[in-house]
């Protein structure tokens, strides 16, 4: 892989790790909790078979640290995939992508876009989650572009 690609990864992901998870916080505040949904799913992820329960400040970690992987691994293979792409195109690629993912996560069930299912959302909510998704990879790879010095 070229440097331009794993930069243009490695900045998509964080990007849309950044947007998703400000989102996440920001409806995890309206109910009055604002960590809640990393935090539950850092329990879920660390909690043992015997039936231990982490401690609050390590699940909070555990919950962060997975979405920041999931996000900089979706991020990434679009990055990879449509790094090329650009304007109308990028934009409709980006869509298409959140939408597939969204498809995914449900098949799966794993909730809204995956990491958080264990976060109630709204019809309203999921789609505005899908359209923030979508402008954050295009957001993403665009600054990548950019960065790398070639013309937007």
């Amino acid at each position: 892989m070229s440097n331009d690609r794993l930069s243009a990864a490695l900045r998509t992901g964080v990007i849309l790790g950044a947007a998703t998870g400000g989102a996440v916080i920001g409806m995890g505040l309206r109910r009055g909790d604002a960590l809640g949904p990393f935090m539950n799913v850092g329990r879920a992820l660390l909690t043992t078979s015997s039936g231990l329960v982490p401690l609050p400040w390590l699940a909070l970690v555990g919950g962060v640290t997975l979405h920041l992987a999931l996000m900089l691994l979706v991020g990434g293979v679009f990055a990879f995939l449509a790094l090329r792409t650009r304007g109308v195109l990028l934009g409709a690629a980006a869509v298409l992508y959140a939408a597939l993912v969204a498809v995914a996560a449900n098949a799966t069930g794993s909730g809204v876009l995956g990491a958080f299912g264990v976060l109630p959302a709204s019809r309203v909510q999921s789609m505005f989650l899908m359209a923030l998704f979508a402008v954050a990879l295009f957001a993403g790879v665009t600054w990548a572009r950019a960065s790398s010095g070639e013309y937007v």
